[in-house]
C-alpha cells in the first residue's frame, strides 16, 4: 500500500515538472501612457514620430494612448501613471502648462519648445541657441553624472544641439554631448519631470534615450539580451546546397536562425510565377533547414510587384512613385497576398510564424491589417505613408497595439562590400548592446560567401550572447481557414486544406524533457521494486528465523 502511494505521489510530481518546463513568467501590471504631442512630424520631414515613439515604449508593458495637445482633459492627465509630452513644432497650448503643472505622476518632454516648458513648469534650466562642435556622448549608464570628463561612452555626435544651462544641483543629469572641455546635458530630471532636448531616431543618442526609459519606467526586471540571424530572400531558385551548407554550419555551432521565405519566385518579363513546390527538391531543402533549427518567416508572397523580379522588387508598397498602393484595394490586396503565401508554404508542409514586408514597406494601414494575420512582425517598421522611410528599436516590443510581438533587425546585413559590412554590423552591436534589455537582429544573403557569416557567427559567440529561437516563443498566424501556433518549440497547424487535422512538432528540448523524465522515472521504478523485494526476502528471512528459534 505505501508503495502505491509514493507511485502515485511520484507520477504527480512529473506531471507537475511537466507543466513547470512550459510556465511563463506572470506578467507585470500594464502601466498606463498618455503620449501628448502638437504635430506627428518634424517640419521637413515625412517620419511619423508619434507612431515611432509609442511603438518604442511598448517594450515596457504599457498601453500607449496618444492625444493630441489641444484635445487634452484634466481626467486624462489623471487616468494615467505617465505623460510623454512629444514637442515637435517648439508651440504648446499656454493651457496645457497649467494642466501639467498640477499632476503628481511622472512627465517626460521631449523636443522643442523647451525654453517656455522650463519656465512655465518653474524647472531651473534654460536655453542659450544652438551649439555646433560637439563630438561625443557622454552617459553613465543610467547614473547620474558628476564628473563629464570620467563618463564619455565612446559613441559619437555631430549635430546641432540646444545649449542648455542647469541652474540647480536639485537638476539631475544623465547624459548630454561634449567637445573635450565643454558639456550640455540632454537628458535631466528634475522632481517628477524628465527632459530629453532632443530625440532623433537614427543616431546613438536615441540610443541612449531608450536605455534611461529602463529609469523612466524604473524597470528592475529587465529582458534577456538576444541575438537573430536571418537567411534573407530564400526563393525557389537559391543554391539549395548553400542553403544545406549554411544549415549545418548553425546548427552545428548550436545557432537556431531564421529563414525569410520567399514562397513564390516573379519573371519579371514573363510575370510567370515558380512556386516552393515547382523546384525539385526545394520544399525538402528548407524542411531540412528547419530540421537544423529553423524558424520560417514569410517575406512576403513573391517580393515584387506587377513587372519586377523576385528580391529586388517591392510587394506592398508602390516603389516607383515612392508612395502607398493605389492602383488596387490595398486592403483586399494585402489578405490575398498573406493568403496566397501561407496556403503555399502550409500546402508543401512548412509553416511561417512570423511576418516580414519586403524592403519592411508597407504602408501604417498595412502595417496594422497585416497583424490581424501574423502575431509576430520581424523587422523594422515603416513610419511614413508619403515617403520610404522606417525605423528601428534596440528591444524587442511586447503586446503593441498591433503586433503581440516585434522582433528588431537593427544591425544590417552582410552586402557586397563584405569585410565593410561586418565592420559595421560589429559596431552596431557595440552600440545597441549598451541599452539595457536590449535585442538585435541581422540577415545575411545566402549568395555571399559563408566565411563571413561565420565571422560574424564567432564574433557574436565571443560577446556569450543568446541567439533568439523565434519557434520557442508564443506565436500564430491566422489567414482563413488556416490557422498555425507555436510555443516552446511545438508546432500546430490546421487547415481545412486537409481533411484532417495537420500536427507538427519539433519541440526538441521538449521531447529531450521527456526522455529524460522518463528514464529517471523508469530507474525509480527500478530502485523501489528491488527495494520493495529485498525487503520481502528480509521480511520472510525475518519469519524463518523466528520459525527456527521456536
Amino acid at each position: 500500500m505505501m508503495f502505491k502511494r509514493f507511485l502515485v505521489l511520484l507520477l504527480m510530481l512529473s506531471s507537475s515538472l511537466v507543466l513547470v518546463c512550459n510556465r511563463t513568467y506572470a506578467e507585470q501590471p500594464v502601466k498606463k501612457v498618455l503620449l501628448i504631442y502638437d504635430t506627428k512630424t518634424e517640419i521637413g520631414s515625412a517620419n511619423d514620430r508619434v507612431f515611432a515613439l509609442k511603438n518604442l515604449l511598448y517594450h515596457f508593458n504599457v498601453q500607449v494612448f496618444p492625444i493630441h495637445e489641444s484635445q487634452v482633459t484634466k481626467q486624462d492627465l489623471l487616468n494615467n501613471e505617465y505623460i510623454f509630452v512629444l514637442n515637435n513644432s517648439d508651440y504648446l497650448n499656454p493651457k496645457l502648462y497649467m494642466q501639467l503643472k498640477q499632476v503628481k505622476t511622472t512627465i517626460c518632454y521631449i523636443g522643442l519648445g523647451l525654453k517656455e516648458f522650463s519656465k512655465n513648469l518653474n524647472i531651473p534650466i534654460v536655453t542659450k541657441g544652438v551649439k555646433y562642435d560637439f563630438t561625443d556622448i557622454v552617459y553613465n549608464n543610467g547614473l547620474e553624472i558628476n564628473d563629464f570628463k570620467q563618463s564619455f561612452s565612446g559613441l559619437s555626435y555631430y549635430y546641432p544641439i540646444k545649449n542648455i544651462e542647469v541652474q540647480s544641483k536639485d537638476v539631475k543629469v544623465y547624459a548630454g554631448v561634449s567637445n573635450g572641455t565643454e558639456f550640455n546635458p540632454v537628458i535631466m530630471q528634475y522632481s517628477n519631470t524628465w527632459i530629453v532636448s532632443i530625440l532623433d531616431f537614427y543616431d546613438d543618442l536615441f540610443l541612449i534615450f531608450a536605455d534611461i526609459l529602463n529609469e523612466i519606467f524604473e524597470q528592475q526586471l529587465v529582458q534577456n539580451n538576444n541575438i537573430f540571424i536571418r537567411i534573407e530572400d530564400v526563393h525557389p531558385f537559391r543554391d539549395q546546397q548553400k542553403l544545406r551548407e549554411i544549415a549545418n554550419y548553425l546548427y552545428l555551432q548550436k545557432v537556431p536562425f531564421m529563414v525569410s521565405l520567399i514562397p513564390a519566385y516573379n519573371n519579371k518579363n514573363t510575370n510567370k510565377l515558380t512556386h516552393i513546390q515547382d523546384i525539385d527538391g526545394f520544399a525538402n531543402t528548407i524542411k531540412y533547414m528547419i530540421d537544423k533549427g529553423a524558424s520560417i518567416v514569410m517575406h512576403g508572397y513573391t517580393h515584387a510587384g506587377y513587372g519586377e523580379v523576385t528580391g529586388e522588387g517591392f510587394e506592398f508598397w508602390d516603389g516607383i512613385n515612392n508612395t502607398v498602393i493605389t492602383n488596387v484595394n490595398e486592403a483586399e490586396y494585402i489578405e490575398n497576398r498573406i493568403y496566397l503565401g501561407v496556403k503555399t508554404c502550409v500546402d508543401n508542409e512548412i509553416y511561417p510564424l512570423a511576418f516580414e514586408p519586403p524592403h519592411y514597406a508597407m504602408s501604417t494601414s498595412g502595417f496594422l491589417q497585416v497583424s490581424q494575420y501574423f502575431s509576430t512582425y520581424c523587422g523594422q517598421v515603416q513610419v511614413s505613408d508619403t515617403n520610404f522611410t522606417t525605423v528601428t528599436f534596440p528591444y524587442v516590443l511586447n503586446n503593441t497595439d498591433s503586433y503581440k510581438t516585434v522582433l528588431p533587425e537593427n544591425l544590417g546585413y552582410i552586402n557586397g562590400l563584405k569585410s565593410e559590412a561586418v565592420s559595421r554590423i560589429k559596431d552596431k552591436y557595440s552600440s545597441i548592446s549598451r541599452v539595457r534589455g536590449y535585442s538585435a537582429g541581422l540577415f545575411y544573403h545566402p549568395n555571399i560567401d559563408i566565411k563571413y557569416l561565420k565571422e560574424i557567427i564567432n564574433f557574436f559567440k565571443q560577446q556569450n550572447v543568446n541567439f533568439y529561437d523565434l519557434k520557442q516563443h508564443e506565436n500564430w498566424v491566422s489567414s482563413r481557414d488556416i490557422k498555425i501556433e507555436s510555443i516552446n518549440g511545438v508546432i500546430t497547424v490546421n487547415s481545412s486544406l486537409n481533411s484532417n487535422n495537420i500536427s507538427k512538432y519539433f519541440g526538441y528540448v521538449n521531447v529531450l524533457l521527456v526522455i529524460i523524465l522518463f528514464i529517471t522515472l523508469l530507474v525509480l521504478v527500478i530502485v523501489l521494486l528491488r527495494f520493495r523485494q529485498k525487503n520481502k526476502l528480509r521480511f520472510l528471512k525475518e519469519i524463518e528465523d523466528e520459525a527456527k528459534t521456536n
